[in-house]
């Protein structure tokens, strides 16, 4: 894991992480976290071969944009302005060579629809780094896309503390 920042405004833990995170789960080292809606985390993943930042935010917008604007230090006449009412979406900045994706918190009840979410808007990252590096998504290159998924799926599900498979 790059980073993980909770919440993305004050870099204090929120009361659902910390009791959350205090739940062990026997024969892994993941804890589980569980934000409120009113939360928010970032997780900053690095991807060396395409030279990306990406940022996969969850929560409250206000501070996942506040959190982007801050950490990748974008001057003020290039903020990042977070403005979507869906529940997941994804942007990138090419002179910043940098996406990011944000998700809204769901329900408890539609909590694993965050995994579909996130699926969801990785396809939409790899083709904007595949882009970014010049390349056009096609056959030829399917298993770049599958890899880059792969590799943020992987990141995020490793942040949230579940345990990340071993893959050849």
């Amino acid at each position: 894991m790059d980073l993980i920042t909770f919440p993305a405004a004050v870099g204090t833990l929120p009361t659902s992480v910390l009791a959350s995170w205090s739940i062990f789960h026997p024969g892994t080292y993941g804890r589980l976290f569980v934000l409120e809606p009113e939360e928010a985390s970032c997780i900053d993943v690095y991807d060396p071969l395409s030279q990306y930042h990406i940022a996969i935010c969850q929560g409250d917008k206000l501070q996942c944009q506040g959190w982007v604007n801050r950490h990748y230090q974008l001057p003020p006449e290039n903020f990042f302005k977070l403005e979507t009412d869906g529940k997941a979406c994804c942007f990138h900045l090419r002179s910043r060579r940098l996406i990011i994706i944000w998700m809204r918190v769901p329900s408890r009840e539609d909590a694993s629809c965050v995994f579909g979410l996130l699926a969801h808007e990785a396809l939409h990252a790899a083709y904007a780094i595949m882009d970014g590096m010049g390349m056009d998504p096609d056959f030829a290159n399917e298993e770049m896309t599958a890899y880059t998924i792969q590799f943020l799926m992987n990141n995020y599900t490793q942040s949230i503390g579940l345990p990340v498979p071993i893959t050849e």
